[in-house]
């Protein structure tokens, strides 16, 4: 499978090594020079693409147009909500994933902007948090 992974954090890197290691193609767009030197020691340099996540040729050299999944991991809500816009609606991706990072953003991660999977971290890390203390009561 061809997954492009838009931004290079920590979730980001951590999921490319996941893909990279289960066989995918993978493809991870950063343009901060301090991560990218990380991400270098991290994941083959075959699998970076240096520049802007939403820069369209940047997205063309990284493969968009051939990518089974893009998984927008920015650090910035508008710009995960619009890079998964431009992957289902210019670029023709048939799924699409985004990391929601402020929680009250996430009423706009839906169908009509392109967003197959939303995962709200607060969301999911309470969700995760609570069910811990219910097993501890058990």
């Amino acid at each position: 499978m061809r997954v492009l992974i838009a931004g290079g954090g920590r979730t980001a890197s951590h999921l490319a090594t996941v893909l990279l290691r289960a066989e995918h193609e993978v493809r991870v767009i950063e343009s901060r020079a301090d991560v990218l030197v990380r991400l270098h020691r991290e994941i083959p340099t075959e699998a970076i693409c240096e520049g802007d996540p939403l820069d369209p040729a940047v997205l063309e050299h990284a493969g968009a147009r051939q990518a089974n999944v893009l998984a927008a991991c920015t650090s910035s809500d508008a710009d995960n909500l619009m890079l998964c816009y431009s992957a289902r609606f210019e670029y023709r991706v048939p799924r699409t994933i985004a990391v929601i990072n402020n929680p009250r953003a996430a009423w706009l991660f839906d169908r009509k902007f392109g967003v197959d999977v939303a995962l709200n971290q607060a969301e999911v890390l309470a969700g995760l948090i609570e069910e811990e203390m219910s097993l501890g009561d058990m």
